[in-house]
């Protein structure tokens, strides 16, 4: 059976803290954390919305004859996304 307590004062002794294999994980959990920041920024800053250009279905079929009348605006999504604004 796992002494919990002993674990606790083994990975907040000063020796673990100073320890190689303490900062490779702190390192990790640092990269890790900046990553999810950036994705949740990057998230916030895009608003989508319906394409105008095919409302929001990805495909125009008065132009089926070119690409298969995939929508050039969006790509095909149906969702035309922009930047907010600062």
């Amino acid at each position: 059976m796992i002494d919990l307590v002993a674990l606790l004062a083994e990975v907040t002794s000063p020796e673990y803290l100073a320890s190689p294999e303490h900062a490779a994980i702190e390192a990790a959990r640092a990269e890790r954390e900046a990553r999810e920041a950036k994705e949740a920024a990057k998230a916030q800053a895009r608003i989508d919305h319906p394409c105008g250009r095919c409302r929001g279905t990805g495909h125009l079929p008065e132009f089926r004859h070119v690409a298969g009348g995939d929508c050039f605006a969006c790509e095909g999504t149906g969702i035309a996304g922009f930047a907010r604004l600062p």
